[in-house]
Protein backbone atom coordinates (compact mmCIF):
# COMPACT_ATOMS: atom_id res chain seq x y z
CA UNK A 1 0.00 0.00 0.00
CA UNK A 2 1.34 3.43 -1.13
CA UNK A 3 0.84 6.60 0.56
CA UNK A 4 2.45 10.16 0.33
CA UNK A 5 2.77 13.02 3.06
CA UNK A 6 1.34 16.09 1.92
CA UNK A 7 2.76 19.72 3.73
CA UNK A 8 0.34 19.69 6.19
CA UNK A 9 1.89 16.57 7.37
CA UNK A 10 -0.86 14.46 7.14
CA UNK A 11 -0.94 11.12 4.86
CA UNK A 12 -3.28 10.84 1.84
CA UNK A 13 -3.22 7.95 -0.68
CA UNK A 14 -1.58 8.15 -4.28
CA UNK A 15 -3.99 7.20 -7.53
CA UNK A 16 -5.22 3.46 -7.27
CA UNK A 17 -4.19 3.05 -3.30
CA UNK A 18 -8.20 3.12 -2.32
CA UNK A 19 -8.64 -0.15 -4.39
CA UNK A 20 -5.51 -1.49 -2.67
CA UNK A 21 -7.44 -0.16 0.44
CA UNK A 22 -10.76 -1.87 0.04
CA UNK A 23 -9.30 -5.35 -1.18
CA UNK A 24 -7.22 -5.46 2.34
CA UNK A 25 -10.65 -4.46 4.03
CA UNK A 26 -12.13 -7.30 2.24
CA UNK A 27 -9.78 -9.76 3.14
CA UNK A 28 -9.75 -8.55 6.76
CA UNK A 29 -13.60 -9.09 6.74
CA UNK A 30 -13.15 -12.69 5.39
CA UNK A 31 -11.23 -13.75 8.33
CA UNK A 32 -13.36 -12.58 10.71
CA UNK A 33 -16.31 -14.18 8.57
CA UNK A 34 -14.11 -17.11 9.38
CA UNK A 35 -13.95 -16.48 13.06
CA UNK A 36 -17.47 -16.30 13.30
CA UNK A 37 -17.89 -19.63 13.95
CA UNK A 38 -15.59 -23.04 16.00
CA UNK A 39 -13.74 -24.96 13.25
CA UNK A 40 -16.14 -27.72 14.40
CA UNK A 41 -19.20 -26.43 13.92
CA UNK A 42 -17.64 -24.71 10.01
CA UNK A 43 -17.02 -28.94 9.52
CA UNK A 44 -19.92 -29.97 10.58
CA UNK A 45 -22.23 -27.60 8.22
CA UNK A 46 -19.70 -28.07 5.44
CA UNK A 47 -20.07 -31.65 5.69
CA UNK A 48 -23.92 -31.37 5.84
CA UNK A 49 -24.06 -29.14 3.09
CA UNK A 50 -22.06 -31.50 0.65
CA UNK A 51 -24.48 -34.25 1.54
CA UNK A 52 -27.38 -31.75 0.71
CA UNK A 53 -25.77 -30.75 -2.68
CA UNK A 54 -24.99 -34.44 -3.51
CA UNK A 55 -28.26 -35.22 -3.42
CA UNK A 56 -29.60 -32.30 -4.97
CA UNK A 57 -27.46 -33.32 -8.35
CA UNK A 58 -28.80 -36.42 -8.32
CA UNK A 59 -32.24 -35.24 -7.99
CA UNK A 60 -31.85 -32.51 -10.58
CA UNK A 61 -32.58 -29.73 -8.21
CA UNK A 62 -30.66 -26.35 -7.78
CA UNK A 63 -28.97 -26.88 -4.07
CA UNK A 64 -28.25 -22.61 -4.02
CA UNK A 65 -30.85 -21.80 -3.84
CA UNK A 66 -33.19 -24.32 -3.12
CA UNK A 67 -36.85 -24.12 -3.03
CA UNK A 68 -38.79 -25.78 -0.62
CA UNK A 69 -40.04 -28.36 -2.07
CA UNK A 70 -36.56 -29.76 -2.34
CA UNK A 71 -35.84 -29.48 0.84
CA UNK A 72 -39.23 -31.30 2.46
CA UNK A 73 -38.40 -33.83 -0.43
CA UNK A 74 -34.61 -34.16 0.98
CA UNK A 75 -35.86 -34.38 4.86
CA UNK A 76 -38.12 -36.91 3.42
CA UNK A 77 -35.69 -39.05 2.09
CA UNK A 78 -33.79 -38.82 4.89
CA UNK A 79 -36.24 -39.90 7.57
CA UNK A 80 -37.54 -42.89 5.17
CA UNK A 81 -34.27 -44.04 4.17
CA UNK A 82 -31.47 -42.48 6.25
CA UNK A 83 -27.90 -42.14 4.95
CA UNK A 84 -25.10 -44.02 3.64
CA UNK A 85 -23.16 -43.86 7.30
CA UNK A 86 -27.03 -45.01 8.37
CA UNK A 87 -26.93 -48.24 6.28
CA UNK A 88 -30.30 -47.11 4.57
CA UNK A 89 -31.98 -46.84 8.12
CA UNK A 90 -34.03 -43.78 8.37
CA UNK A 91 -31.74 -40.77 10.03
CA UNK A 92 -32.29 -39.79 13.32
CA UNK A 93 -34.51 -36.46 14.24
CA UNK A 94 -31.52 -34.65 15.38
CA UNK A 95 -29.53 -36.02 12.25
CA UNK A 96 -32.18 -34.61 10.23
CA UNK A 97 -32.55 -30.84 12.46
CA UNK A 98 -28.82 -30.39 12.10
CA UNK A 99 -28.86 -30.77 8.50
CA UNK A 100 -31.76 -28.53 7.79
CA UNK A 101 -29.45 -25.99 10.11
CA UNK A 102 -26.65 -26.00 7.89
CA UNK A 103 -28.76 -25.76 4.44
CA UNK A 104 -30.27 -22.74 6.23
CA UNK A 105 -26.71 -21.24 7.40
CA UNK A 106 -25.14 -21.42 3.29
CA UNK A 107 -28.21 -19.97 2.31
CA UNK A 108 -27.49 -17.02 4.21
CA UNK A 109 -24.38 -16.69 3.88
CA UNK A 110 -24.45 -16.30 0.23
CA UNK A 111 -27.56 -13.88 0.65
CA UNK A 112 -30.08 -15.92 0.00
CA UNK A 113 -33.37 -16.18 2.12
CA UNK A 114 -33.56 -19.95 3.79
CA UNK A 115 -35.91 -22.15 2.10
CA UNK A 116 -36.15 -23.99 5.34
CA UNK A 117 -38.06 -21.56 7.15
CA UNK A 118 -41.07 -22.17 4.79
CA UNK A 119 -44.47 -23.56 6.34
CA UNK A 120 -44.63 -26.82 4.22
CA UNK A 121 -41.48 -27.81 5.06
CA UNK A 122 -42.13 -26.68 8.86
CA UNK A 123 -45.16 -28.96 8.47
CA UNK A 124 -42.84 -31.79 7.38
CA UNK A 125 -40.13 -31.14 9.86
CA UNK A 126 -43.11 -30.87 12.78
CA UNK A 127 -44.26 -34.53 11.32
CA UNK A 128 -40.73 -36.14 11.20
CA UNK A 129 -40.22 -35.25 15.10
CA UNK A 130 -42.82 -37.01 15.73
CA UNK A 131 -42.29 -40.30 14.42
CA UNK A 132 -41.83 -41.98 17.81
CA UNK A 133 -38.86 -42.08 20.34
CA UNK A 134 -37.02 -44.92 18.43
CA UNK A 135 -35.73 -42.16 15.94
CA UNK A 136 -34.82 -39.70 18.59
CA UNK A 137 -30.88 -40.21 19.71
CA UNK A 138 -30.78 -41.90 23.11
CA UNK A 139 -28.99 -39.87 25.89
CA UNK A 140 -25.58 -41.47 26.78
CA UNK A 141 -25.19 -42.92 30.52
CA UNK A 142 -24.19 -39.94 32.50
CA UNK A 143 -20.66 -41.19 34.09
CA UNK A 144 -21.31 -40.15 37.57
CA UNK A 145 -18.72 -39.97 40.83
CA UNK A 146 -19.76 -43.64 41.08
CA UNK A 147 -19.22 -44.65 37.64
CA UNK A 148 -15.92 -42.12 37.36
CA UNK A 149 -14.74 -44.00 40.42
CA UNK A 150 -15.29 -47.46 39.08
CA UNK A 151 -13.01 -46.42 35.82
CA UNK A 152 -9.87 -44.86 37.68
CA UNK A 153 -9.68 -47.94 39.95
CA UNK A 154 -7.77 -50.64 37.29
CA UNK A 155 -5.89 -47.56 36.15
CA UNK A 156 -2.24 -47.96 36.75
CA UNK A 157 0.18 -45.01 37.97
CA UNK A 158 3.45 -46.59 36.40
CA UNK A 159 1.84 -46.47 32.71
CA UNK A 160 1.83 -42.94 31.14
CA UNK A 161 -1.32 -43.45 29.18
CA UNK A 162 -3.10 -44.76 32.41
CA UNK A 163 -1.77 -41.57 34.20
CA UNK A 164 -3.04 -39.35 31.66
CA UNK A 165 -6.46 -41.08 31.32
CA UNK A 166 -7.14 -40.32 34.96
CA UNK A 167 -6.30 -36.84 34.72
CA UNK A 168 -8.85 -36.73 31.78
CA UNK A 169 -11.79 -38.61 33.54
CA UNK A 170 -11.77 -36.52 36.54
CA UNK A 171 -10.99 -33.13 34.99
CA UNK A 172 -13.89 -34.25 32.89
CA UNK A 173 -16.44 -35.05 35.65
CA UNK A 174 -14.88 -32.27 38.05
CA UNK A 175 -15.30 -29.63 35.50
CA UNK A 176 -18.68 -31.11 33.80
CA UNK A 177 -16.27 -30.33 30.21
CA UNK A 178 -17.06 -31.47 26.84
CA UNK A 179 -14.67 -33.59 24.95
CA UNK A 180 -13.94 -30.80 22.31
CA UNK A 181 -12.82 -28.80 25.94
CA UNK A 182 -10.53 -31.35 27.28
CA UNK A 183 -9.12 -31.67 23.92
CA UNK A 184 -8.54 -28.34 23.55
CA UNK A 185 -6.81 -27.14 26.88
CA UNK A 186 -3.11 -26.32 26.87
CA UNK A 187 -0.68 -25.82 29.50
CA UNK A 188 -1.11 -22.60 30.48
CA UNK A 189 -5.07 -22.93 30.80
CA UNK A 190 -4.21 -24.84 33.88
CA UNK A 191 -3.06 -22.98 37.03
CA UNK A 192 -2.27 -24.61 39.78
CA UNK A 193 -3.00 -22.38 42.74
CA UNK A 194 -1.97 -24.93 45.84
CA UNK A 195 -5.39 -24.78 46.72
CA UNK A 196 -6.84 -26.30 43.60
CA UNK A 197 -6.72 -25.84 39.94
CA UNK A 198 -8.08 -22.35 37.99
CA UNK A 199 -8.46 -23.85 34.41
CA UNK A 200 -9.56 -21.56 31.77
CA UNK A 201 -11.76 -22.26 29.22
CA UNK A 202 -10.54 -20.50 26.14
CA UNK A 203 -13.51 -21.47 23.99
CA UNK A 204 -16.19 -23.60 23.86
CA UNK A 205 -19.42 -24.72 21.86
CA UNK A 206 -21.77 -22.15 23.89
CA UNK A 207 -18.39 -19.77 23.89
CA UNK A 208 -17.96 -19.09 20.15
CA UNK A 209 -16.83 -15.64 20.27
CA UNK A 210 -13.91 -17.07 22.46
CA UNK A 211 -14.32 -15.02 25.51
CA UNK A 212 -12.94 -17.44 27.74
CA UNK A 213 -14.30 -18.91 31.36
CA UNK A 214 -12.44 -19.81 34.27
CA UNK A 215 -13.60 -23.04 36.43
CA UNK A 216 -12.19 -24.03 39.80
CA UNK A 217 -11.23 -27.81 40.43
CA UNK A 218 -10.32 -28.40 44.65
CA UNK A 219 -8.63 -31.44 45.10
CA UNK A 220 -11.14 -33.84 46.11
CA UNK A 221 -11.38 -36.09 49.33
CA UNK A 222 -9.32 -39.10 48.04
CA UNK A 223 -5.91 -39.03 46.40
CA UNK A 224 -6.80 -41.79 44.07
CA UNK A 225 -9.87 -39.50 42.45
CA UNK A 226 -8.27 -35.96 43.16
CA UNK A 227 -8.44 -33.94 39.81
CA UNK A 228 -5.29 -32.23 41.48
CA UNK A 229 -2.84 -34.90 41.91
CA UNK A 230 -4.14 -36.37 38.60
CA UNK A 231 -3.33 -33.46 36.68
CA UNK A 232 -0.04 -32.96 38.83
CA UNK A 233 1.38 -36.84 38.35
CA UNK A 234 0.28 -36.04 34.37
CA UNK A 235 2.40 -32.99 34.56
CA UNK A 236 5.89 -34.75 35.96
CA UNK A 237 5.76 -36.84 33.03
CA UNK A 238 5.05 -34.22 30.88
CA UNK A 239 8.11 -32.35 31.90
CA UNK A 240 10.41 -35.53 31.62
CA UNK A 241 8.86 -35.75 27.99
CA UNK A 242 11.22 -33.44 26.97
CA UNK A 243 8.77 -31.60 24.34
CA UNK A 244 8.27 -28.31 24.72
CA UNK A 245 4.95 -28.15 23.38
CA UNK A 246 1.58 -26.51 24.85
CA UNK A 247 -1.13 -28.96 24.37
CA UNK A 248 -2.10 -30.27 27.83
CA UNK A 249 -3.51 -33.79 26.90
CA UNK A 250 -1.16 -35.52 23.97
CA UNK A 251 -1.07 -39.19 22.62
CA UNK A 252 1.12 -42.08 24.25
CA UNK A 253 2.97 -44.54 22.24
CA UNK A 254 2.58 -47.83 22.68
CA UNK A 255 5.68 -48.02 24.25
CA UNK A 256 4.93 -45.43 26.69
CA UNK A 257 6.63 -42.53 25.06
CA UNK A 258 4.35 -39.05 24.94
CA UNK A 259 4.09 -37.65 21.74
CA UNK A 260 4.28 -33.91 20.81
CA UNK A 261 0.65 -33.42 19.37
CA UNK A 262 -2.98 -33.02 20.71
CA UNK A 263 -5.45 -35.63 21.54
CA UNK A 264 -8.46 -34.92 19.12
CA UNK A 265 -12.16 -34.62 21.08
CA UNK A 266 -12.63 -38.43 18.99
CA UNK A 267 -10.04 -39.61 20.90
CA UNK A 268 -11.25 -38.47 24.13
CA UNK A 269 -14.79 -39.95 23.92
CA UNK A 270 -12.59 -43.29 22.88
CA UNK A 271 -10.49 -42.95 26.42
CA UNK A 272 -14.23 -42.81 28.47
CA UNK A 273 -15.17 -45.86 25.93
CA UNK A 274 -12.26 -48.12 26.40
CA UNK A 275 -12.19 -47.32 30.47
CA UNK A 276 -15.62 -48.24 30.63
CA UNK A 277 -15.00 -51.41 28.61
CA UNK A 278 -12.13 -52.26 31.01
CA UNK A 279 -14.38 -51.88 34.38
CA UNK A 280 -16.34 -54.55 32.63
CA UNK A 281 -19.02 -51.95 31.58
CA UNK A 282 -20.64 -51.73 28.16
CA UNK A 283 -18.53 -48.79 25.80
CA UNK A 284 -21.59 -48.66 23.75
CA UNK A 285 -23.71 -47.06 26.71
CA UNK A 286 -21.24 -44.34 27.36
CA UNK A 287 -19.39 -41.08 24.98
CA UNK A 288 -17.28 -37.96 25.98
CA UNK A 289 -20.76 -36.36 26.80
CA UNK A 290 -20.88 -38.86 30.03
CA UNK A 291 -18.31 -36.94 32.26
CA UNK A 292 -19.84 -33.68 31.58
CA UNK A 293 -24.11 -35.19 31.69
CA UNK A 294 -22.12 -37.10 35.13
CA UNK A 295 -21.38 -34.00 37.01
CA UNK A 296 -24.63 -32.46 36.82
CA UNK A 297 -26.65 -35.76 37.77
CA UNK A 298 -24.25 -36.11 40.77
CA UNK A 299 -24.37 -32.74 41.87
CA UNK A 300 -28.09 -32.45 41.38
CA UNK A 301 -28.53 -35.71 43.34
CA UNK A 302 -26.10 -33.92 46.18
CA UNK A 303 -28.67 -31.62 46.57
CA UNK A 304 -26.69 -28.35 44.14
CA UNK A 305 -28.51 -25.27 43.55
CA UNK A 306 -29.43 -25.28 39.71
CA UNK A 307 -27.75 -21.85 39.27
CA UNK A 308 -24.67 -23.23 40.92
CA UNK A 309 -24.41 -26.49 38.35
CA UNK A 310 -25.12 -24.45 35.57
CA UNK A 311 -21.98 -22.03 36.59
CA UNK A 312 -19.59 -25.12 36.92
CA UNK A 313 -20.54 -26.65 33.46
CA UNK A 314 -21.04 -23.03 31.79
CA UNK A 315 -24.61 -23.73 30.50
CA UNK A 316 -26.44 -20.79 28.62
CA UNK A 317 -29.60 -22.45 28.42
CA UNK A 318 -31.74 -23.23 31.73
CA UNK A 319 -33.86 -25.90 29.90
CA UNK A 320 -30.80 -27.51 28.66
CA UNK A 321 -29.40 -27.29 32.13
CA UNK A 322 -32.64 -28.77 33.73
CA UNK A 323 -33.00 -31.61 31.67
CA UNK A 324 -29.71 -33.19 33.45
CA UNK A 325 -30.95 -31.75 36.91
CA UNK A 326 -34.12 -33.52 36.83
CA UNK A 327 -32.46 -36.67 35.81
CA UNK A 328 -30.65 -36.45 38.77
CA UNK A 329 -33.79 -35.98 41.13
CA UNK A 330 -36.27 -38.10 39.47
CA UNK A 331 -35.84 -40.52 42.66
CA UNK A 332 -34.40 -38.42 45.33
CA UNK A 333 -36.34 -37.45 48.83
CA UNK A 334 -38.88 -35.16 46.61
CA UNK A 335 -39.85 -37.57 44.53
CA UNK A 336 -43.57 -37.50 45.80
CA UNK A 337 -43.76 -40.83 44.88
CA UNK A 338 -42.31 -42.18 48.29
CA UNK A 339 -45.46 -40.42 49.87
CA UNK A 340 -48.30 -42.79 48.38
CA UNK A 341 -47.58 -45.00 51.32
CA UNK A 342 -46.17 -47.65 48.84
Amino acid sequence: MTLETVSAGVLVPVPGSVAEINAALDAQAREYADRSMAPNTRRAYETDWAHFVGWCARHESDPLPATPDAVWRYVTDLANNGTEATGGRPAKTSTILRRVSSISVMHKAHGHNSPTGDAAVQFVLEGIARRGPEFSSAPKTAATTATVVRLVAGLDPDKPADVRDRAILLFGLAGAMRRSELAALDLANIVDTGEGLEVLIATSKTDQRSDGDIIGLPPGDREATSPVHAWQAWCALLADSGHDVSPAFRPVARSGQILPRRLSPQSVALIVKRRATAAGLDADDFAGHSLRSGFATTAARAGVEEREIMRQGRWKSVKIARNYVQRGRALDATNPARRLGL
